[in-house]
């Protein structure tokens, strides 16, 4: 079989399976299993494959037609352009996000060597390209899955980024220590909804996932926790999910007494990302 060959099963195989971008997905399974380039695919589609190569995307096709995400198949996942390790402990970095991290760099850069608190971290996409893109930002970054900080770890060992680590639950994690800017792409989704998710999102950790009955438990404790962890000055930023966004401005007005806050709309319109200054 040859390279284009497989492609073309590939996606037929994913499509039939209801993959929502069967050619991409085939093609990325392609190129990392391959160790080949895009074009390196095109230019190369009449090269056999031989059985160790074959059995590698077969194994890996089956993997995905049974719904498994292909950056938990591939153990990796692309953020603001930096290539993260991913692994069933971690939410897997979303486009979306990046709207938050573009914001949190922003606000990171208004001040000199800026302390930064990522929580909720996950694999450390967010704080670690932040630090990445900040390299005088003190970044903590701070979870209640001591397995989601080991990818963290992992991830910041590869970018060469310096950060601190903190295990707990929420604020917890991080006592008494005090910042510049707070960021979070906290669980969001309503209980109920869970259960409803597309097939992929299923592989993913709920713990990541469950934001509570209305989906804004985690706002509420930020909400309520955040001014004892917050420099004079300083700045909550967080992710929320659409129709939210509103309801979580009101919240940190509220309790964070702000004294001013907005929202910012995502690449498709949509109102991705609410901050607040003290």
């Amino acid at each position: 079989m040859t390279i284009a060959d497989w492609l073309r099963h590939a996606a037929a195989r994913l499509e039939a399976s209801g993959c929502p971008d069967p050619k991409v997905d085939s093609t990325w399974i392609a190129e990392n299993t391959l160790g080949m380039t895009r074009s390196g695919l095109v230019f190369g589609g009449t090269r056999d494959l031989n059985d160790d190569q074959l059995r590698r995307l077969n194994e890996a096709l089956e993997r995905r037609t049974a719904g498994e995400p292909v950056q938990y198949i591939l153990g990796t996942a692309p953020f603001m352009g930096m290539e993260f390790i991913v692994t069933p402990d971690v939410l897997i970095p979303r486009q979306d996000t990046e709207t938050l991290a573009e914001a949190v760099v922003v606000e990171a850069r208004r001040r000199e060597s800026a302390k930064l608190l990522d929580l909720c971290t996950g694999s450390g996409a967010l704080g670690l390209c932040v630090a990445s893109l900040c390299p005088d930002v003190q970044a903590t970054l701070a979870d209640v899955s001591a397995e989601a900080l080991d990818v963290a770890r992992a991830n910041a060992h590869r970018l060469g980024v310096r950060a601190t680590f903190r295990h707990g639950d929420m604020f917890a994690a991080v006592r008494h220590e005090r910042f510049d800017v707070i960021a979070c792409n906290p669980p969001y989704i309503p209980t109920a909804e869970l259960d409803g998710l597309q097939r992929e999102v299923q592989f993913e950790p709920r713990i990541a996932l469950d934001g509570g009955v209305d989906g804004l438990s985690f706002y509420r404790t930020m909400a309520a926790e955040a001014p004892a962890h917050l420099n004079e000055g300083g700045a909550v930023l967080v992710e929320v999910g659409m129709g939210q966004a509103q309801d979580v401005r009101r919240l940190f007005d509220e309790g964070l007494g702000a004294r001013e806050s907005g929202v910012i709309k995502d690449l498709n319109g949509i109102e991705r990302v609410v901050w607040a200054r003290s």
